[in-house]
């Protein structure tokens, strides 16, 4: 009996080390994508087994650029991507200006990588803020196949433009990411993988979007860990 008991503690050891020391064990490294458990939100989705092609995808669907939006107190108009620099920045910063739409400078933490970039006019280990990107979680041309393509155009808009959808990262992770869904791309950031799929399906959610079976099961395997120690 004593015996058992050891394996069974010694067990118990090797699994917290574990999870203490494999990063895809850990709780996530910010909160930048926190969103409601997978079991709030994927049985209310509609599944497929597999992804549609619905042709006739474009940009200007969703609308021909950024929303501007007026700011209180000054009444300056604000584009969405600005909006979304600016949120980001406060993340890291307590002293962003409110009323200015413009980001020339400072810093902003990278959703996807879990790093800070550092926004600046070619100073060593800065980037230009043109090469920060703002990127659709839930990708339109992903949203055109599984059900926008039906939407009206305002709606439509509203997607591209909704704040709970839209993340600032660096050029490089967007282009990787391109309109994948979590069964063919996750972010590099292992620990923020289950706030991301959490993020997507929320939004598939709201939105009533339809997700693959794939995307689905992927996106259960990135919260198995996190559901288990109830990471929220």
């Amino acid at each position: 009996m004593r015996r058992f008991f050891f394996y069974v503690l010694l067990s118990s050891t090797v699994i917290l080390s574990g999870i203490t020391t494999l990063p895809f064990l850990q709780a996530p490294s910010h909160n930048l994508l926190a969103s409601p458990p997978l079991t709030e939100t994927l049985p209310l989705i509609t599944i497929l087994p597999e992804r549609p092609t619905n042709p006739g995808y474009q940009r200007s669907a969703f609308g021909e650029g950024w929303s501007h939006h007026l700011l209180p107190g000054n009444g300056a108009a604000c584009s969405t991507r600005q909006l979304i620099l600016l949120d980001a920045q406060r993340e890291v910063s307590s002293s962003v200006p409110d009323q200015d739409c413009t980001v020339t400078e400072g810093e902003i933490l990278d959703p996807y990588s879990g790093e800070i970039l550092r926004i600046g006019h070619g100073e060593e280990d800065t980037v230009n803020v043109r090469q920060i990107e703002i990127d659709h979680i839930f990708p339109l041309a992903a949203a055109w196949d599984l059900g926008a393509a039906d939407w009206s155009k305002e709606k439509r808009i509203d997607f591209a433009n909704d704040p709970v959808n839209l993340v600032p990262t660096f050029a490089a992770w967007n282009r990787e990411k391109s309109d994948l869904l979590p069964a063919h791309w996750l972010p590099p950031d292992k620990t923020i993988r289950c706030d991301y799929s959490r993020r997507v399906a929320f939004i598939a959610f709201t939105w009533g979007l339809s997700l693959s079976n794939d995307d689905a099961n992927t996106m259960k395997r990135q919260c198995i860990v996190s559901d288990f120690l109830h990471y929220s």
